[in-house]
């Protein structure tokens, strides 16, 4: 099993900020798989903790407080499709104090979105396959199955190596990696 990653553990510890609601269910998840500490998990154990977590409804619940959807973060995700796209979210990711996309709340995400549709797109969407999804392909490499899935996605739109895909068809390779 991979351990927790960095950003599971800073949306956790965000998640539980904002209710003693949360962090007792931390603690009562934590006993539950006899573990004592979040660095002893593993990221399905994360992710888990994270969708219960996220169920738990906040006293005086905001909507600025509320986490992204997966609505936005989709939309996010499709909006950066350039070099400056990219660049503007992750300077406003810095401007914001977080770490990732998916620990913007709600208000913050449509933010950017507006920010990021201010931004005119690249004229040619099916450009060659950028710099940032290749290295995101072959961190997702890790394992037999996704190697067996690049393979079979490669030969299903004939093509003999990653380095041949279109910018759309690597988001397509890379939501099919993400995948179970």
């Amino acid at each position: 099993m991979v351990g927790i990653s960095k950003n599971q553990i800073l949306f956790i510890k965000k998640l539980m900020e904002t209710s003693d609601k949360r962090s007792e269910e931390f603690q009562k998840f934590l006993k539950t798989i006899k573990k004592s500490d979040i660095s002893e998990l593993d990221r399905n154990e994360a992710s888990e903790l994270i969708d219960s977590l996220k169920k738990i409804k906040v006293d005086n619940d905001t909507h600025a407080e509320k986490t992204i959807t997966s609505k936005q973060l989709k939309f996010i995700q499709n909006l950066n499709n350039s070099e400056t796209r990219i660049r503007e979210t992750n300077n406003f990711l810095k401007s914001h104090g977080n770490k990732s996309i998916e620990m913007l709340t709600i208000h913050e995400s449509s933010e950017l979105i507006d920010i990021l549709k201010g931004i005119s797109s690249p004229l040619n969407v099916n450009s060659g396959i950028s710099k940032k999804q290749l290295d995101y392909i072959k961190k997702l490499e890790d394992s037999d199955n996704n190697i067996k899935k690049l393979n079979d996605y490669l030969k299903k739109i004939n093509k003999k190596n990653i380095n041949e895909l279109t910018s759309k068809e690597a988001s397509s390779l890379i939501d099919l990696l993400n995948s179970f």
